[in-house]
């Protein structure tokens, strides 16, 4: 077998360990890789960013999904099937799928959902005052749940992005670190949320 396929193999499973050295080595080299992916296919669908995520943030997400829970995905690499780099752009593309997918049905619910100013008009088919009530008093839960949670440094993060609406590299400036450090944080506060929602 091709000595590079199995060099890359071993990389692959080295940064899934949580070797540092390994983690920035491959995402220096596959970066490229998923950005192409993402830049592909907004253009494909005739976007520049989607919802306030530019090509950076999602080709980030795309990273951070490959790395989740141990880096199943790239211990998944079988170098006698082909190259990291196409396996890994092959996968970037099922990753943008879905996320394509849950953004669509983000957006059709938003379109659904009435405004307050028309409560009194909401078909007896659309969400009830009760049911909108509600999902507030979720979304008021969730951010109190995080907020106790979380150590100073995430609660800024938090704060940053979600309440002041920042980007993230104006959370970097502002911070005074890395994008990769924000992003990090921002994996972990949505997979936080992710839980504290499925439990309810």
């Amino acid at each position: 077998m091709d000595s590079s396929r199995l060099f890359s193999r071993d990389l692959a499973l080295r940064a899934a360990r949580g070797d540092p050295g390994a983690q920035s080595d491959l995402e220096i080299r596959l970066t490229p890789i998923i950005r192409a992916r993402v830049r592909a296919r907004m253009i494909r669908h005739g976007k520049t960013q989607v919802g306030t995520w530019d090509e950076c943030d999602i080709a980030q997400e795309v990273w951070m999904t490959l790395m989740k829970e141990e880096g199943q995905q790239l211990v998944a690499y079988d170098p006698s099937r082909g190259s990291l780099e196409g396996y890994v752009s092959m996968i970037s593309e099922r990753i943008l799928g879905n996320l394509w997918q849950k953004v669509q049905a983000l957006k059709r619910s938003a379109d659904r959902e009435p405004s307050t100013e028309n409560i009194a008009t909401v078909p007896s088919d659309g969400p009830t005052p009760a049911e909108l009530a509600e999902a507030r008093d979720s979304a008021r839960a969730l951010l109190t749940y995080l907020r106790r949670e979380l150590p100073p440094k995430g609660q800024a993060v938090l704060a940053y992005l979600y309440e002041d609406e920042l980007g993230v590299d104006e959370v970097a400036k502002i911070m005074g670190v890395k994008r990769q450090v924000v992003y990090n944080w921002n994996h972990k506060i949505r997979s936080m949320a992710a839980r504290f929602l499925d439990a309810q």
